[in-house]
């Protein structure tokens, strides 16, 4: 994770997270049908994650630090 995390304990733990959910696929049946080719946002505790989900796979793109207002909450 980009900053301290406030429930994952170092970036092993923040990476198996990221990949449980991704692995749940927490896209709703209206976007995994309709809306394949667009990139999919979530948060997971400190941070902001963009992805897209391929044939049987998904990449993440990036991971930012949550933004808060202007100033980013770290």
């Amino acid at each position: 994770m980009p900053c301290s995390s406030r429930f994952l304990h170092g970036p092993k733990e923040a990476a198996a997270a990221i990949r449980g959910v991704l692995s749940a696929d927490p896209r709703s049946v209206y976007r995994r049908s309709r809306c394949k080719d667009r990139l999919f946002f979530f948060t997971l505790d400190t941070a902001d994650i963009t992805c897209w989900f391929g044939q049987g796979f998904a990449e993440v793109l990036q991971v930012r630090p949550v933004a808060v207002g202007t100033e980013l909450a770290c």
